[in-house]
């Protein structure tokens, strides 16, 4: 899967990837690298703010399962089995 490909899917059916200025740089069956910029996901204390940390991990984790799902199965990614993160946990040892 292209990163443009990914880009697009997350973009249209994902919103929140649009608020969060999602950029899919890498996206293949052996590797997912998404970034955000710091100014929509800043808090008071101009640090990221822990909720965007949180969904990007759990953006980049789903799209990793949904790039090797689609290339296991071969399908179009639109087809592919549905893939949902039921549990994540995300710790933040010190807020600036």
């Amino acid at each position: 899967m292209r990163p443009d490909d990914l880009q697009a899917f997350l973009r249209t059916r994902i919103p929140l990837s649009n608020a969060m200025a999602v950029e899919v740089r890498a996206a293949s069956a052996d590797e997912v690298s998404l970034s955000v910029p710091i100014v929509p996901n800043v808090k008071h204390r101009d640090t990221v703010f822990g909720g965007s940390a949180s969904a990007l991990a759990i953006l980049a984790a789903w799209a990793k399962l949904r790039t090797a799902l689609k290339k296991t199965a071969a399908l179009p990614l639109e087809d592919a089995t549905s893939a949902m993160i039921q549990v994540g946990f995300t710790t933040q040892t010190s807020p600036e």
